[in-house]
């Protein structure tokens, strides 16, 4: 499994912010045709004391067969049966669960990727410190998709007890998941609410009843104190390219790739996305790109092809310190 940084952009520093480091692990699985070796149960790690705070997949190629009935025999085939944080299974936060199941009948090639942060900053200051931050523990809850067609689910609306329901003020989402339990479902929409402290998910089950295990951490936006005073400093995060609740577009036909950007000094920590005609689109997954998100979608030709997308970028420096 590979460990890349994702590296800063030259900023001017007046000595007394602090950097935040955020990088990448990933590798890659391939998944066969047939029966045993049609299903992978993969994990990515963090370092070991860091957060996983976003895991993606990106679907990449699928051999060409002949498909049988009920399969499409390309790329819509490799099923996500589960993707997220191991904090709520084995309380390890740096590592990242995904379990896969191939139903072509060619071979699949699926990069697996997770987006981690160091919970401390690095060393700045006079005498020099260092500053932890804090991610609240992961809430989880379970859901019941009842008969076949797409279900939508929110932490507002579906988590209890009340406390669950959104991230406390000064913090937001990070490490949304989804387990699937039973049936077969897929991810049609994964996005954050209006104020950014709660989380939407949507999934079109294909057989019923299905029941799903949604999860999510908070990341506050200030640092824990330290230092003189003590003192903290603000996080800074945008929502890339039009705020929320994301950029609407349209899709090309079949396979397409839609990019964001994170502003400079900003890097990229939480994609989102949803589909418009969930019957007729599919989500390939998405990679990190160092301070940017590439998408990737199957569009049915002839078909409403709208959706939305957008990524939650973080400064990769505190602000200026501030009593604690």
């Amino acid at each position: 499994m590979a460990m890349l940084a994702l590296p800063a952009i030259a900023q001017a520093n007046n000595g007394k912010l602090h950097d935040l480091k955020v990088y990448k692990t990933e590798q890659h699985v391939d998944l066969d045709g047939e029966f045993p070796g049609n299903y992978a149960h993969v994990h990515n790690y963090c370092r070991p004391g860091d957060q996983a705070i976003d895991g993606m997949w990106r679907i990449d190629h699928v051999d060409q067969a002949n498909p049988q009935l009920d399969m499409f025999g390309d790329h819509r085939d490799v099923e996500v049966l589960r993707s997220y944080s191991d904090g709520h299974q084995d309380g390890d936060e740096a590592e990242w669960h995904f379990e896969l199941r191939n139903h072509a009948d060619g071979r699949a090639q699926v990069k697996l990727f997770t987006v981690c942060l160091d919970l401390t900053t690095e060393s700045a200051g006079s005498p020099p410190h260092t500053h932890g931050l804090f991610v609240t523990p992961g809430r989880t809850q379970k859901v019941t998709l009842p008969v076949a067609g797409v279900h939508n689910f929110t932490t507002n609306g579906n988590f209890a007890p009340a406390a669950n329901q959104e991230c406390p003020a000064n913090h937001i989402v990070v490490a949304p998941g989804y387990r699937v339990n039973s049936g077969r479902v897929r991810l049609t929409r994964s996005m954050p609410s209006a104020n950014g402290r709660g989380w939407q998910w949507s999934f079109l089950a294909q057989t019923a009843p299905a029941t799903i295990q949604l999860s999510y951490y908070c990341l506050r936006l200030s640092v824990n104190s330290a230092g003189a005073g003590p003192h903290s400093h603000p996080l800074h995060v945008e929502y890339e390219p039009a705020g929320l609740p994301g950029q609407n577009g349209n899709l090309g036909a079949f396979r397409s790739t839609r990019q964001i950007d994170c502003k400079d000094h900003h890097k990229g920590i939480v994609g989102w996305f949803s589909l418009h005609n969930p019957n007729h689109q599919w989500f390939l997954g998405m990679d990190p790109r160092i301070k940017s998100r590439a998408f990737h979608f199957w569009q049915n030709e002839d078909q409403a092809n709208g959706f939305t997308h957008g990524l939650t970028c973080l400064r990769y420096r505190t602000g200026k310190q501030v009593a604690a």
